[in-house]
């Protein structure tokens, strides 16, 4: 009976070093955006709002599995497929408002797809469709440059 305590801490530790590590990057991640935000434009992250030549952003996070893969198919329907399976995600709220956008993708992703119509798909890079900014984290360089103009 004791046997299986003694399995159960070591289990237990390296599920909460992973849970830190994992709460690390994210706070890694959210200072480097705020960073490259405040250096292209005039970004607030208590409202997560990002101001560039008098147009307004808001910057929202989206996280993706490891080794998953995002296909948006509408505005409001959005698929993450994973080993596990798929799962299907309302984004509606997104719709909500007519502020502009910029949705970062984390931590890696694979190259985001999306549905035009029924056969035809296309990966997004930097393009603006339903008044949003789909990217990985590790494109938004490179679209902070193509706002600011």
């Amino acid at each position: 009976m004791y046997y299986y305590l003694l399995l159960l801490i070591p289990v237990v530790a390296f599920i909460i070093y992973i849970k830190k590590k994992e709460k690390q990057r994210e706070s890694n991640l959210i200072e480097n955006v705020n960073l490259l935000c405040n250096q292209y434009g005039d970004y607030q992250p208590d409202n997560k709002i990002l101001n560039i030549q008098d147009e307004a952003y808001q910057v929202i996070y989206f996280k993706v599995p490891r080794g998953a893969e995002l296909i948006i198919n509408s505005p409001r329907i959005w698929e993450v497929r994973s080993s596990s399976g798929q799962k299907l995600i309302n984004q509606a709220y997104l719709n909500e408002t007519k502020i502009k956008k910029i949705i970062i993708v984390y931590p890696e992703v694979p190259p985001i797809k999306r549905y035009i119509n029924e056969n035809e798909m296309v990966f997004i890079k930097t393009s603006l469709f339903n008044n949003m900014h789909v990217i990985p984290f590790h494109l938004l360089e490179q679209l902070l440059k193509e706002l600011r103009g």
